[in-house]
């Protein structure tokens, strides 16, 4: 297992904290799973837009973001 650190300013890690707590596990282990989940977000999001391309045309992330999110 790789171990890296990071700098966070303090009013950021009360709030890491706190997030943590909720979920009832550490820090490292909340920050781990946060990183690990916004990759998968991410490897989805390229999944579904390299799936539109094909099928599709192209459909830019703004416009894929406004329909989901309705901003």
């Amino acid at each position: 297992m790789t171990t890296t650190t990071i700098g966070i300013p303090d009013k950021d890690y009360k709030v890491v904290k706190e997030m943590a707590d909720f979920e009832g596990v550490s820090v490292p282990a909340y920050m781990s799973q946060v990183i690990l989940d916004q990759i998968e977000d991410v490897r989805d999001y390229k999944e579904a837009m390299s799936v539109l391309n094909e099928h599709n045309g192209t459909v830019s992330r703004a416009e894929v973001m406004n329909e989901v999110f309705d901003k």
